[in-house]
């Protein structure tokens, strides 16, 4: 007569194959301290889903018993088949993944997705049992500036029979810097009087090359103009109103 005994446990992996030990194999009937051992490695779960307690299943030949010393298997009726409830399948880890997306300092954050991996035995995320969807999130907001942000990955609602959802891989955020145009107002002065204030205009087309300031921002430094004093035209230039002192735009002059 036999028993299984101990556990037998993998991973899900989308098939039914069990792996034993020799101690997993409780023989009884021996005659004195006649014995012998399992050398079949091989069995079956009743079936391929996760779960605790199921049955695990082994068919054996003679070749699949090796007698200890002083043993004559002959004389036995050796069982042909051998089952018990020790069977345990984990659930296999998916990788949830938060996919890198870029936005325009400003504007509001772009729809954020995640990619699932890890499916086993073929299966793709159809077939796989897998529902709900992951929560992908950030704490950056139209006002965070230049720079990379971190897009964080999540389990969100997912849920699945076999699959768990442990593995967690963020993302990242590329702020990129907010393109304007700048242009300087005309000015003018009488000879011998100082300098007017020079001023100029950001363009604001929300959309192209200059999409206009944002989150109540104003620039930062001053322009300035070609050195001279005797009448005629003197050109403004972009002075310090550049591009390092305002980390967060493109300037076009």
């Amino acid at each position: 007569m036999g028993n299984l005994t101990g556990s037998v446990n993998k991973t899900y992996d989308g098939t039914n194959t069990a792996t034993l030990a020799a101690g997993n194999y409780l023989l009884s009937g021996w005659v004195g301290s006649e014995g012998a051992t399992v050398t079949q490695t091989s069995g079956t779960y009743d079936n391929a889903n996760a779960g605790s307690g199921k049955t695990v299943t082994v068919s054996l030949a003679n070749s699949d018993y090796n007698a200890n010393t002083g043993t004559n298997l002959g004389n036995y009726n050796l069982p042909t088949s051998i089952s018990g409830a020790v069977g345990s399948i984990a659930k296999a880890p998916l990788t949830v993944t938060a996919n890198n997306a870029s936005k325009t300092y400003g504007d509001a954050n772009p729809a954020f997705t995640g990619t699932l991996s890890g499916f086993v035995g073929g299966q793709s995320l159809a077939g796989s049992g897998v529902t709900g969807t992951a929560a992908i999130s950030t704490t950056a907001t139209a006002s965070t500036g230049v720079g990379s942000a971190l897009i964080t990955a999540g389990a969100g609602t997912l849920a699945a029979s076999n699959y768990d959802f442990t593995t967690l891989v963020d993302g990242s955020l590329t702020i990129n810097r907010r393109p304007i145009g700048v242009a300087a107002d005309a000015k003018g002065k009488v000879v011998g009087s100082a300098d007017p204030a020079l001023t100029y205009t950001v363009a604001a087309d929300g959309v192209g090359a200059s999409r206009g300031l944002v989150n109540g921002d104003s620039l930062s430094g001053a322009l300035g103009r070609a050195v001279g004093e005797a009448v005629g035209g003197y050109a403004i230039n972009q002075g310090t109103v550049t591009d390092g002192n305002n980390p967060n735009y493109q300037i076009a002059y």
